[in-house]
């Protein structure tokens, strides 16, 4: 009861002052799986209508709701979302001193503290690893590239027009990649290495033959 209070707290806040990004799909209402299909299916189509090029990557992070650190959380709260003072304390003392075991039958093992991640399958933990996450979508924009967000998976895209213009959006999106890797180290987050990233080049008559 007391997480969905907090959460039906927050969620104003953000709204409010667009905080969430315009991007990000999952757990927000109205920002489905559909919605994100259909947005980057729009994107992509409507490009390759008018004859140009599509560059397309797919990218997956691992466990990222198991990895979140509970010492950059709070500071992410406070810097990027203005959550601070008793607010942030209560994220603080959420955190902190939390275990967890697992029990199969009657056997219940050893249990061992719970040192960063945050529930999935709680009503506040979703949100908490969105808000976490956000920087992801500044990086991109930084880039100049186009991204969609679900979850923890990212689709980056670029739309380009000739050779030369093509070279330059993919120069762009290969940064922009290096710095979601480099930021994501710094981070705790990773890429899942047993998902390779999926990339895409589309033109409307490869599009035509498929």
């Amino acid at each position: 009861m007391l997480e969905r209070a907090v959460t039906n707290r927050i969620r104003p806040h953000l709204e409010e002052y667009h905080l969430f990004d315009k991007y990000q799909s999952a757990y927000r209402a109205t920002h489905s799986t559909e919605t994100a299909l259909l947005r980057v299916n729009h994107d992509i189509t409507s490009v390759l209508d008018k004859g140009s090029t599509v560059g397309l990557v797919m990218l997956d992070q691992s466990a990222a709701f198991d990895v979140i650190d509970h010492d950059i959380l709070p500071q992410r709260l406070e810097f990027a979302f203005g959550i601070s003072g008793r607010a942030l304390k209560w994220f603080g003392s959420y955190l902190q001193d939390r275990s967890q075991c697992v029990g199969v039958g009657k056997d219940v093992f050893k249990t061992l503290p719970v040192v960063c991640g945050v529930s999935k399958g709680s009503v506040l933990g979703p949100l908490l690893c969105t808000m976490y996450t956000k920087s992801i979508g500044e990086i991109c924009r930084r880039h100049n590239v186009l991204y969609h967000c679900y979850a923890d998976n990212i689709q980056l895209y670029c739309t380009a027009e000739g050779s030369e213009d093509l070279a330059a959006k993919l120069n762009s999106m290969n940064e922009c990649i290096d710095k979601l890797k480099s930021w994501m180290g710094c981070n705790t987050l990773k890429r899942n290495s047993e998902k390779r990233s999926s990339s895409y080049l589309l033109r409307k008559s490869l599009l035509a033959a498929i």
